[in-house]
């Protein structure tokens, strides 16, 4: 009788154990350099998509690059305290 509690227990603990177990393979891995910089990329490309678009090219242009200028001084200030 008391193996049989025991596969009780240890049948309802299953999902909790497969819950709490880290991340493993592909997903767990920090994201690259390079996908990075893509991302940003394709971020900073809409972002000038959709001010162009409401704002016209001129001052859409303006945005973007004070947008462009907020990201990188919060990328430096992040740096910054890294160090």
């Amino acid at each position: 009788m008391l193996k049989s509690k025991q596969r009780g227990v240890r049948g309802k603990n299953r999902l909790a154990n497969a819950l709490n177990k880290p991340i493993e393979g592909r997903l767990a891995e920090k994201p690259t350099n390079l996908f990075k910089v893509i991302l940003f990329a394709l971020t900073l490309t809409a972002i000038l998509a959709y001010s162009v678009s409401e704002l016209g090219v001129e001052n859409g242009f303006k945005i973007t690059m004070v947008l462009i200028v907020i990201f990188f001084l919060a990328y430096l200030q992040g740096k910054s305290r890294s160090k």
